[in-house]
Parts: C-alpha cells; structure tokens; sequence
C-alpha cells in the first residue's frame, strides 16, 4: 500500500463488528463512529462516541480518514457531501445513499430504469403493503394493510407509500460488490424464510434451489442496477419470486446485509471482505463456494435488560456449527443479538440443528 489508507465506518453495529477481522488483516487503520451503546463500541478502541445523523459529529470524523463508508443507511447526507468536497472518498457516493435510503425513491428508479418490482398501489385496491419511505428496518417500517379503514387506524408513522401485494412463492436475496474502477463480482443467490410475526429474517438457504433461467435473471439485474448507479462497495438486491415465476425486486440496501452473514465460513471471500475490497478500489476475484449452508438469526427472548447468554457451550463441539454473538449490552425480545451457520446441504437436518440450538441457546435480558 503506497498511500497510508484511513478507512472511516459510520455506524458501529453487528455489521461493523464481523468486517473487524478482515481489516485487521490487512492492517488497515480503521475509525468507527458509533454510539456508546453498540457492538463495536464494547470490543473495539478505536471507536469515536457521536451519533451517524449528527452533521458535526459526522464531519469531524470523517475528516481524520480518507475513505468513509456506511454501514447503516440512516446518515447525515449533507455531512458526507461535505466530506466528499473536501476529497475523502465516500463509498457509495452521497448520490447513492441518497436514492437508496429512500424507498420510494429506490421504487422510482425501478420503474423509470425498467427494473421489475411490485408496482405502486392505488389505496381503493386492498389488500395493499404500506411502507415507509425512510427509517425502516428489520421488518420496522412495512405493513400488510388489508382495507381503507386499516390504513386509516393503523398507518405507519412519517411519510410512506403503498405498493401492491403480489403472490409471492419464494425470497431471495444476492450481494454484489463493484469498485471504483468498474470490476464486479456476486456472491450465490441465497433463499430467505422470514418469521411472519417480526417480518424480519429468520433463516436462509444457500445456494437457494431456483432454476438457471431465474438465476441468470438475478445475476444480470443486480450487475445493471451496480453499473446504472456507478457502486462503489457493496448492493444487497432483494427480490420476491412469485407464483407466476416471475422475479420482482423489492428492495436494495448499500452495505453488508443479513443475507451475507454465512459468507464467513462458506466462501473463500466473505460479503464483509468483498465490502473492504470495494471501497477500497482493491481487486475483486470472484468468492468460492466452500459449503452448502444454512444461516439463522439468533434473537432476543422473554424479557428487556441487561444481556445474559446461557447455553452456547452446547455447540462448541460441533464442527459443522459456527455461532457469532454481536457483543449488545442491552437485549429485548425479537432483537437480532447474533446468528448461527451452518454448514449442511440437507435442509431438513440443517433445520433439526436449529431447533435444537434455539432450545439449548437462551439470550435475554436480566
């Protein structure tokens, strides 16, 4: 490395703390801005206090680096537009976040570039999904609302939009990464079951068991809409397959994602190193699969306190079996506080490993 490289996270949450690894590494002098509260801040002394939406808090960080990246969306923009005119590189660029952050901005872009996605709902056509525009996450911020009278009593918060409701048979996930100087590479599709009461993620399959033609369908959208936005780091593309066999988008995010979390062990190149490499402009060959596996997010249980972990000692003598831990001091229950990977191609022996470690493994609050 010929120039001494400060690479700067905004954000110091579960997604920060598993690239760690990867940059120290590589001995890159890394700054983490992030709340007393978070992961990164229990483990890691390089992190400045201050708060992702605080303009001077963001500014003042961003000026001891020379490349910012995020890995949260929730962000003071106007902040990184500075920074960026100062000359620190941002990755994604200001205007990427911008588009992204938004989620009917993103639908905008969809339709106007071409991009099949569930379309926009006129509110006398029910059952509708509400969302909201900016702030959602981990299944915060979406709602099936089934009439006019729903809608009305029990709207989402802040600006939103409805979109229809389609027929969905599967969701699916992939992660790409692109620098700088145009390269690009993806990580396999991956097939997402989702717990219907929290609406947020709660196991996924990979290699996901869809057909070549809809494969080839997800690998050439997700390398048009990294191209069309000029990325600079990392794209999770999430998509709905439905009924009909057709593959509709429905939503992107800028930075490592929950689908990618069983890249650690499965593949030779992890979504969290790919997500280095790009911001970076480094080299981006593609990651080799190693293993089948299943991935499942380890959340909150009973009660809001303190976080107490009893039972993990179960699992260590299982090879097949890798368990992360994402160091929250507080834990409530359906909070992600870590996830499990493992490494089987037979998904209903995968699923038996999970109900058993769901039983063993308790984490809640004290």
């Amino acid at each position: 490395m010929s120039k001494r490289l400060k690479l700067g996270i905004i954000g110091g949450g579960q997604l920060a703390l598993m690239a760690l690894p990867t940059l120290h590494r590589y001995q890159i002098d890394t700054f983490i801005l992030a709340d007393s509260e978070d992961p990164c801040a229990q483990v890691d002394a390089r992190c400045y206090i201050g708060s992702p939406t605080n303009y001077q808090d963001v500014l003042s960080f961003g000026k001891k680096c020379t490349h910012i990246t995020v890995e949260i969306e929730n962000v003071n923009i106007e902040a990184l537009e500075e920074l960026e005119h100062l000359g620190i590189d941002v990755c994604p660029r200001t205007e990427v976040l911008k588009l992204i952050r938004d989620k009917k901005k993103q639908k905008d872009f969809f339709i106007k570039e071409n991009f099949p996605c569930a379309p926009f709902a006129k509110e006398k056509y029910f059952p509708v999904i509400q969302k909201l525009c900016v702030g959602g996450y981990d299944g915060k911020g979406v709602r099936l609302q089934e009439s006019a009278v729903a809608l009305a009593k029990k709207s989402l918060p802040g600006e939103c939009f409805l979109e229809e409701k389609i027929n969905i048979k599967k969701e699916l996930s992939i992660i790409v990464a692109r620098n700088r100087a145009g390269e690009m590479t993806q990580l396999p599709v991956v097939e997402m079951v989702f717990n219907k009461k929290l609406n947020l993620l709660d196991y996924l399959f990979s290699p996901a068991d869809i057909s070549a033609l809809t494969l080839n369908k997800m690998q050439q959208i997700a390398a048009d809409i990294a191209n069309k936005i000029k990325l600079e780091g990392i794209l999770a593309i999430e998509f709905f397959e439905t009924i009909e066999g057709e593959i509709m988008i429905n939503e992107i995010a800028p930075r490592p994602h929950n689908s990618g979390h069983h890249t650690l062990e499965a593949n030779s190149l992890s979504q969290f190193e790919l997500w280095i490499r790009a911001v970076l402009n480094w080299p981006l060959p593609q990651s080799i699969t190693k293993s089948p596996a299943f991935c499942a997010n380890i959340l909150g249980q009973n009660k809001t306190g303190e976080t107490l972990i009893r039972g993990f000692e179960n699992l260590l003598l299982e090879p097949s079996i890798s368990l992360h831990l994402y160091h929250k001091k507080i834990s409530h229950p359906g909070r992600k506080m870590g996830h499990v990977t493992i490494l089987k191609e037979d998904r209903e022996s995968a699923l038996k490993d999970l109900k058993r470690i769901r039983s063993c493994l308790v984490i809640e609050g004290s």
